[in-house]
Order: C-alpha cells, then structure tokens, then sequence
C-alpha cells in the first residue's frame, strides 16, 4: 500500500460526484490497530468554492488490502472540518443528469468538532457525528435533487450527531443531540 493509492482512491470517489479533493501535503499511513490513511489539511472544492475544508482526513482501509482486491475504504474520520452549507447547495443544484453509475462509498464515517456555515455566518458548531450507511449514499445523492420531491429526503444513515450549538435565525440551541435509524435499528438491543 501506498499514501497516494487511497488519496487516489478518494479524490477519484470525489471526482465521481462533481467534487475535486485538494490535499496539503504528504498522506501517511498508521499500521496499529488498522491501516490507517492519514490526508493533512484537506478541502473538497467545487467549482470556485470550497464546500469542505477539514484539519486533517484518516481513511481506514482493512487489513486483506495488503493481500489482495481492490482497495476499499471502511472507516472514515473528518477532524475539524467546515462545511459551508451554500456551496454544498449550488453542487447540488448544478449536478448534471447522468446515467453513468455513482461510486459505492459505504463505509461510516466519523466528524470531529465540525463547523457548518451559511451567508457567512456559523449556524453550527461544536458538531460530532458518527453515521454508517444502511444503503450507498453516493447511490441516494445521485438519485436526489432539489427541485423534485423525494420520498427519501434524508441520506440512508444510521448514528449519532451532537452540536455543541446550533443557530437558526434568531434562535440558538444548545447542547443537541440526536440519534438517526429506522425502526429495525432503534427494536435491536
């Protein structure tokens, strides 16, 4: 395995979905418990805008990767990153009608101590998450848009997420939590 291999692997899924990932300097692995990717200082760009931008990002991939098939991600954790809300509206607006298949990524991912802003302003922070997909995600975002009606509005998800404080309009909340599953998750012990 080679750094390059999963930052490759990453910025082509990105590619995929109309994002490109930009990453400041040298990804370097950790081998203890797992293989463990580490990308410093990362954005995810769209057009001029940049709709993510994280501290650093730790693709784990598992361990039969040194063996053999084809490199997949399993695990990933995002430290300290800012989605900015409008650029992630405006790809999501412009995103072309494609029969070309969306790249699988079903892996879970972690997010540490986010910031989401919209006009400039933070509407939340503090944000930790961690979700694991029940279905393709990037399956579900190709299939959604803003301007038709879905009967699935919410990524297939399942997790946690908590903001230290979240903002909308003139209203602040603090200390949210909420927890995201179907019905079979929340009946299992």
């Amino acid at each position: 395995l080679q750094p390059e291999r999963v930052t490759a692997l990453l910025a082509s899924q990105a590619r995929g979905v109309g994002l490109d990932l930009h990453v400041d300097g040298a990804a370097r692995y950790r081998f203890l418990p797992r293989i463990e990717a580490v990308l410093p200082a990362s954005q995810v760009v769209v057009g001029d805008k940049t709709l993510l931008a994280a501290q650093s990002i730790h693709a784990r991939v598992p361990w039969r990767s040194l063996w053999s098939g084809p490199l997949v991600i399993d695990d990933l954790a995002i430290e300290k990153p800012t989605l900015d809300v409008d650029a992630l509206r405006a790809w999501l607006a412009a995103r072309p009608a494609t029969n070309a298949p969306a790249p699988d990524v079903r892996f879970r991912i972690r997010v540490d101590n986010a910031k989401i802003v919209s006009g400039g302003q933070t509407i939340a922070e503090g944000v930790n998450a961690t979700l694991a997909n029940q279905a393709d995600v990037a399956a579900w975002l190709a299939r959604w848009s803003p301007a038709t009606p879905t009967t699935q509005l919410a990524p297939p998800v399942a997790g946690t997420l908590d903001a230290r404080a979240l903002r909308i309009g003139a209203t602040r909340v603090e200390g949210l939590h909420v927890e995201v599953g179907d019905d079979e998750t929340r009946k299992k012990p």
